[in-house]
């Protein structure tokens, strides 16, 4: 008899963990998809998914090529949303438009392909609603599989700051419905590093799996890219720095983690220049990479501002200290990301000298995660000055999290809060307890 009740307060307690995140996921579905502070954010690379979608329905046919994105254009410039709502209209003759359609060459577009796909069987005028709803939901599955690992490997509060973030980040927020960036696949690396931390007798199976999400994800774009794949060996790099469990192992993990992503990025590289040198090169692979070396690498690194349009003169000859002012002291919300990475160094060394609390696994995670936005903002100069108004959610893949982690670590380290039941006339009755420790 007891022996049953045990089993039905367990059953019980399981279905009401399962229904409480399923609310929670279905909140953070809305928050992503309702709940932007700006309607027309990044609503002009989105075109570039959205316009191929729009003339598939409404039959108008174009040459789309070898590539997944396009755009109606005019005079070099992109039709704003507002030609959606009318394009849409029962009897509308958009016609006049379409023979300014331009195929978008940066990448191969493989969000285009598939959103295309998906657009051409579910033939209706609510599809791009559907589909930023599947990018939200995926993203939203994606980061709770994040979680679920942080929990597991570290603690409640890494798994708190995550959902933190992801419910107050203005960035990550506005990014999330949008069919060009795809956020979702910024977090697959991350997601497959902690399970190969988790599942050690794996990794075998795990590694391929980096190889694909680094592919789909530069076949998707490259923004970002160098932050993502170092997010994907993050914690292994933690985990190996500090000494937890085999060196060996450790080192061989990153490794092969790191090789396998980097054949992602290669392979994607290869295809996008296979599908250039089709379109524009009589079948050149050479001439392809070559386009992708001299339009698109040196465009947004260190290339020459002599070999570019004057509007690029600025970010070209920009230095990698102009860069770091704009990210981490020009503006309110930079100045808040310094002071967030300082703040955890300081607390963790007061708590290493007055406490003999050892912070080392804390300083890290900070200083990788550090690391990872580090790289993009210098390996992709040029980008990063030009495109400040959106390259602040690289501190949201990964870093402000961790910061947020190590405050709470720092003040779970004194402040324990636990729950008190007493037994009141055969009924408990159940009260939080705050105890402060040294």
């Amino acid at each position: 008899m007891i022996e049953s009740k045990t089993n039905n307060e367990i059953s019980s307690f399981w279905i009401k963990h399962r229904v409480v995140v399923s609310v929670v996921l279905i909140i953070l579905t809305a928050v992503f998809l309702f709940v932007r502070a700006d309607n027309e954010f990044q609503v002009d690379s989105e075109t570039l998914v959205v316009d191929p979608i729009l003339m598939d329905l409404k039959d108008i046919r174009a040459d789309f090529g070898a590539f997944g994105l396009g755009c109606i254009d005019d005079d070099d410039e992109v039709y704003p949303i507002p030609l959606y709502t009318e394009f849409l209209k029962p009897g509308s003759d958009m016609n006049e438009y379409f023979h300014c359609y331009r195929k978008y060459s940066s990448q191969t577009g493989l969000q285009g392909f598939v959103f295309r796909g998906i657009a051409h069987v579910v033939r209706t005028t609510a599809i791009i609603g559907i589909l930023r709803f599947l990018c939200c939901l995926l993203l939203v599955i994606v980061l709770y599989l994040i979680t679920v690992n942080l929990k597991r490997k570290y603690s409640l509060s890494f798994a708190a700051a995550f959902w933190a973030v992801a419910f107050v980040s203005p960035y990550l927020i506005s990014f999330s419905p949008n069919l060009y960036w795809v956020s979702f696949t910024w977090y697959l690396p991350m997601l497959l590093g902690l399970i190969s931390i988790m599942h050690p007798d794996h990794r075998k199976w795990i590694y391929p799996l980096f190889f694909l999400a680094v592919l789909i994800k530069c076949m998707c774009g490259y923004e970002y890219v160098s932050t993502i794949m170092l997010s994907g060996i993050a914690f292994q790099t933690v985990e190996w720095l500090t000494g937890v469990g085999s060196r060996k192992n450790g080192f061989k993990c990153i490794f092969l983690s790191g090789v396998s992503m980097l054949l992602g990025f290669v392979a994607a590289l290869l295809i996008h220049a296979f599908v250039l040198g089709k379109e524009f090169y009589n079948g050149n692979l050479l001439q392809g990479l070559s386009f992708i070396k001299d339009n698109l690498v040196n465009k947004r690194t260190f290339g020459s501002a002599a070999d570019f349009d004057g509007r690029l003169s600025n970010s070209l000859n920009a230095s990698i200290w102009d860069v770091l002012k704009i990210y981490f002291w020009e503006s309110a919300y930079s100045k808040c990301l310094l002071a967030s990475i300082l703040v955890v160094i300081v607390i963790v060394v007061l708590d290493r000298m007055i406490f003999k609390k050892d912070g080392r696994v804390q300083l890290v995670l900070v200083a990788v995660q550090l690391a990872a936005v580090l790289s993009w903002l210098i390996l992709a100069k040029s980008h990063s000055f030009d495109h400040r108004h959106i390259n602040f959610v690289l501190f949201d893949l990964g870093l402000t999290q961790t910061c947020l982690y190590c405050i709470l670590k720092a003040f779970s380290n004194h402040i324990k809060i636990g729950i008190s039941k007493e037994i009141k006339q055969d009924k408990p009755s159940y009260g939080i307890i705050f105890r402060f420790e040294k």
